[in-house]
């Protein structure tokens, strides 16, 4: 509690705020003014080791938000509307990142019209990921994460340009195959230690019968 009650004082006096940056806060919550919407500057926050806390705050909640960096979260297992916040969410955000949250399961709840650009690196027990459509999503960067992640993400991006993939769990051929259908805007292509893929289109399969 008393970590809680430091930043809640904490709390910056006027709404002038373009950046924020939390490391190592050791609560278990965050206090009510961190996502408070009158905070109508506030462009880039980042939340870092802050491996006690079990929820996020109602970042979609910042009208000019536009970059959003969480990493470290270790007692953080499902993100949802907490995050969100109630209303129109996350208006302006164009990057997301989320890195090195061991424990995360499940996303749920999110509503990004304008991100361009998600980052999910070290997140190997998110399995469950459930969002509505991103229709300016182009570049999308995954490592270490579950193959799952992937093929929901492709699924509601529509004009994804660059992919990079590292280390994806369980992507072999089959999965790859259902992913590559929703890749048609594709033009850059990046793919690191994912070994179980043997061919990169259906054409390659099809090619050693002839």
């Amino acid at each position: 509690m008393l970590e809680k009650a430091v930043l809640k004082e904490l709390k910056p006096c006027d709404d002038n705020l373009i950046q924020l940056k939390i490391r190592s806060y050791g609560g278990l919550e965050f206090p009510n003014w961190i996502g408070d919407p009158l905070f109508l500057h506030l462009k880039h926050v980042s939340i870092g080791g802050c491996k006690r806390c079990t929820s996020l705050p109602p970042l979609g909640q910042l009208p000019s938000l536009k970059k959003l960096v969480i990493e470290g979260l270790y007692g953080v297992e499902a993100v949802g509307f907490e995050l969100s916040g109630t209303g129109c969410a996350f208006p302006s955000l164009e990057i997301l990142s989320f890195d090195d949250m061991r424990e995360w399961k499940k996303w749920s709840g999110a509503v990004f019209p304008c991100l361009q650009k998600p980052q999910i690196n070290g997140c190997p027990n998110l399995v469950e990921v459930t969002l509505e459509a991103m229709p300016s999503l182009n570049v999308l960067e995954l490592d270490n994460c579950d193959s799952g992640v992937l093929r929901s993400l492709v699924e509601v991006a529509s004009a994804v340009t660059k992919l990079e993939i590292e280390d994806i769990s369980g992507l072999n051929d089959v999965v790859w195959g259902g992913v590559i259908e929703y890749l048609g805007a594709v033009e850059e292509l990046s793919i690191q230690s994912c070994n179980e893929i043997r061919y990169l289109v259906k054409s390659d399969v099809d090619a050693r019968f002839f």
